[in-house]
């Protein structure tokens, strides 16, 4: 940060100290000594002091600037940052006249100006520009009747040295007066239009005899009324626990005494995982939870429609849970002995459904998963959602919340034990599918709770603990393409904490309602997307996936969110080898003004050969503002597709987008076998043997693209032979193109014959083989796509693709000898000559003389069973082409 300051002119007249640091202090032994200038300052009664901070510290104390008499061990005026908060306590022989401090996490390694003002009107602290705490005491330098010291840096009382800084500061200054607010805005350097406060909403200590307070809700409805809801426990996890409501009708400022919703305290229940759901509209409020008892799973829900003031009856909604604990149901769930509620908050999706997620789990969380339950009457009736599959590597997760994606889907972000990320699934809609989970790897995550929720229509927002091993860095993130990626993120709180939960209020103010720490007190941090984004931010739009050789445009958008003018913009972006990127515009800027955006397009183009994966690319833009130069990036990952197969092609032969294997990886021209590659057999159903195909286990999910190039799929499929018929073997075979299924082929055991596959795929971009366990889990459930192929348009076979067929089996060596594949291509010359001329009748007489050798060749074994299929449907097709 540079010393200039553009002060206005009143508080340039009034500036008593002027230091220009730009230094960093080590935190044990650094500080700068400015006694010498202690009698320009120690007989102001008013006044203001300012700073300008970076650190990422979390010690309780870390002084800015402190007076202090040092004979004394409590005589002291100190400004100082606490625990991430900013600090003012001024005191003589113990006794406080001043304790004031701004709530917040300053210590998140960005620039920061903190301003203290002490006048007739009382004390007053800012941070970037905003007033963050005020107090009533008008005490300065001159409370302090000895004072001997000052310094920048650290604290000293008749100890010694204390409360070193640690961190960088750029500037201090004291002046004769308390600065208006007005000119605190105008020094604040690069102030924004973030805001950010906390207030306690749930103490330990507040004599209503609790244990714990835990696992927060909240919801804001449509006239902005805010409900925050807590567990209250008498002791840990599933003791008796009360539900109990704060209420706030004026933004946040102020909160009723809370309120019992859920009485379990008084009954020995255990009332759990509170889920608020405010309708988008009106003034009708739900609050669903679950009483957690082993082996006796029960739902409830109470409605208020004076938005919280006061609620109705509870009622037991339990048997919504029948569609998961009836055999016969599709969403069965084993063994079912508890299921629980997000925690958070439910949503209300665009088509006016109601929607809770919920979580199943099995005695002693063995085996667990993530289904919803929803209401299309506003919450008179509820009905149960499709589960979410768990295969191996998520088959515990549980506490999850949802929001609604951009086309009307749902998206569930799911806690994973064994992971140090985020499990993630999607779905199409209200009672589609889910997809199989896979882990976000930006969102790490200890093993905890977290939240979403929608902040407009083209971003959502995420909360959780952001560490792998501990639960702390309380961290807010934003992402502008459905959760794909996040382009922004900024730390709430540095230290201990827990569960969270996100809202976005009518106004647009962010609350986020979070445990610090966990167990003692909740707090709601309420800030907007000024905020998170800071001075300035960069934001990154690419496709997808792009194949090898295609070009395809990206875009970064840089918005200057500072109240100054940025600049020497320039945005650039960071690509792989073997990429050719070219900028549609300049990439260069005089400036930007605060609230305006400028854009970059580029055409970029992954060379031929590039090989199919996934890909980072990353805008970086550099700016300079008040004289410092800085930075923000933004990446996205880009996957380039396998190439597009031209021919008709078995799928073991292609590479995939993505396979995922309940056991062992998926196997090409082999059964699965056991858990290593390349270690399975001959596939074998009902003893049939097959050359081709791929052996998998259950859930498996193969991902193919095809670009539309095909217009066939078939495939023999079954349990294979290495699991005995008697074996607990059971599987569903599922095919979808492009997102909808195409087959389906009911449950199959291993004493099943191979059932044929043969459905159209015209037009059709991504091919999704899956294989589901059969309801009663996965064990032994090998299966085969035997011969599972996709066959090219029929418009594009003709003579001359079967000759290149022809060539290139003989090539891969499908012919015992070279006579044979010759032979063939003699009569496929003839064939391609008449088809030249336009002689049909002569075309289909050669192709019966073709289909007789191909005839005789594989009864004398000259030719592989692969080459022989291919070649007769080939055939076949001509000949009915030209009959």
């Amino acid at each position: 940060m540079g010393a200039s300051l553009g002060h206005p002119v009143q508080a340039a007249n009034d500036l008593v100290l002027d230091y220009s640091l730009d230094r960093s202090f080590d935190g044990s032994s650094d500080y700068v000594d400015q006694t010498n200038d202690l009698e320009k300052v120690k007989g102001l009664s008013q006044g203001s002091m300012l700073v300008t901070f970076k650190t990422t510290s979390t010690k309780v104390a870390n002084t800015f600037i402190s007076a202090a008499d040092t004979q004394d061990p409590s005589s002291n005026l100190s400004f100082t940052m606490n625990n991430g908060g900013i600090y003012f306590e001024n005191r003589e022989n113990g006794a406080y006249a001043t304790r004031l401090t701004a709530s917040g996490s300053f210590n998140d390694g960005n620039w920061h100006t903190a301003v203290l003002t002490v006048g007739s009107s009382g004390t007053k602290i800012y941070v970037d520009g905003r007033e963050m705490g005020s107090s009533e005491s008008t005490a300065f330098f001159s409370n302090v009747t000895d004072p001997d010291g000052m310094w920048i840096g650290k604290n000293v009382d008749n100890t010694g040295g204390q409360w070193y800084y640690n961190g960088r500061i750029d500037k201090l200054q004291v002046y004769n007066k308390a600065l208006s607010a007005e000119e605190v805005r105008a020094l604040s350097d690069g102030a924004t239009n973030g805001f950010f406060k906390e207030k306690e909403l749930f103490n330990i200590n507040d004599g209503k005899g609790y244990a714990q307070y835990r696992i927060p809700s909240i919801s804001v409805t449509a006239n902005g009324t805010i409900l925050a809801v807590a567990e209250a426990r008498t002791g840990g996890d599933q003791t008796p626990t009360d539900l109990v409501l704060r209420r706030s009708t004026d933004g946040g400022e102020t909160f009723s005494e809370q309120v019992i919703l859920a009485p379990g305290v008084a009954n020995g229940h255990a009332e759990m995982n509170p889920m608020l759901l405010a309708e988008d509209t009106g003034s009708t409020v739900h609050l669903l939870w679950s009483r957690w008892e082993w082996g006796n799973c029960k739902y409830f829900i109470r409605t208020s429609t004076d938005n919280g003031a006061t609620w109705g009856e509870t009622r037991n909604i339990t048997d919504v849970l029948d569609a998961y604990t009836d055999p016969e149901s599709p969403d069965y769930f084993p063994n079912l002995s508890a299921a629980g509620m997000g925690p958070g908050h439910g949503l209300q999706m665009s088509n006016g459904a109601l929607v809770v997620p919920i979580y199943l789990t099995t005695e002693g969380w063995s085996n667990s998963t993530v289904a919803y339950i929803y209401s299309t009457d506003g919450g008179t009736t509820w009905q149960a959602g499709p589960k979410v599959p768990n295969p191996g590597g998520y088959t515990k997760i549980h506490e999850n919340m949802m929001v609604e994606l951009s086309d009307g889907g749902l998206m569930a972000n799911m806690r994973n034990p064994g992971s140090d990320y985020r499990a993630v699934s999607t779905t199409a809609g209200l009672n589609e599918p889910w997809s199989t989970p896979v882990s976000d790897t930006k969102l790490i995550d200890p093993v905890n709770e977290a939240s979403l929720a929608t902040y407009d229509e083209n971003t959502i927002l995420f909360t959780n603990t952001a560490n792998t091993s501990a639960r702390t860095n309380m961290t807010i993130r934003m992402s502008d393409d459905d959760g794909q990626t996040w382009f922004a993120s900024k730390e709430i709180y540095a230290g201990m904490t827990g569960y969270s939960d996100v809202y976005v209020g009518p106004e647009k103010t962010i609350n986020t309602l979070y445990e610090k720490p966990a167990g003692s007190k909740i707090v709601l941090a309420q800030f907007n997307k000024d905020w998170i984004l800071g001075a300035a931010n960069i934001r990154l739009q690419t496709s997808k996936q792009i194949e090898s050789g295609e070009t395809s445009t990206v875009k970064a958008t840089f918005t200057n969110h500072s109240e100054k003018v940025e600049k020497d913009v320039e945005v650039n972006l960071e690509h792989p080898e073997n990429w050719a990127i070219e900028a549609s515009q300049p990439v260069t800027f005089d400036e930007v003004k605060p609230g305006e955006s400028v854009e970059v397009t580029w055409n970029v183009t992954p060379d031929e050969t590039v090989e199919a994966g996934t890909y980072d690319l990353t805008a970086v833009a550099s700016f300079t503002l008040n004289g410092n130069q800085t930075s923000a990036t933004a990446s996205k990952k880009i996957q380039v597709l396998p190439k597009v197969p031209t021919e008709t092609s078995y799928l073991s032969d292609l590479g995939w987008i993505s396979a995922l294997n309940g056991w062992g990886p998926v196997e090409r021209d082999l059964s699965v076998g056991e858990n290593d590659a390349g270690d399975g057999n001959v596939l074998t159903i009902n003893g049939e043997t097959y050359e081709k195909g791929l052996g998998v286990h259950a859930y498996s999910e193969i991902r193919y693209h095809i670009g539309g190039n095909f217009s066939r799929f078939k495939a023999e499929i079954g349990v294979d032979d290495e699991v005995a018929p008697s074996s607990a073997a059971s599987v569903v075979f599922q095919v979808f193109g492009d997102g909808e299924k195409l087959f389906d082929s009911g449950l199959m055991t291993g004493e099943d014959e191979a059932k044929n596959v043969d459905i159209s795929i015209e037009d059709v971009n991504e091919l999704k083989l899956i294989v589901t366990d059969g309801g009663n889990g996965n064990g032994s459930d090998h299966a085969d796509w035997a011969n599972a192929k996709v066959i090219v348009a029929k418009e594009d076979i003709s003579a001359a693709t079967m000759k290149a067929m022809v060539k290139e089996f003989a090539e891969e060596g499908e012919f015992v000898n070279d006579r044979a594949a010759h032979s063939l291509d003699i009569h496929l010359t003839a064939v391609d000559r008449y088809e030249d001329q336009g002689l049909g009748d002569k075309v289909v007489k050669h192709l019966e003389g073709f289909a007789q050798l191909l005839d005789y060749q594989k009864e004398n074994e000259l030719i592989s069973k692969r080459a022989y299929e291919s070649l007769q449907e080939d055939m076949e097709y001509l000949v009915e082409k030209y009959q």
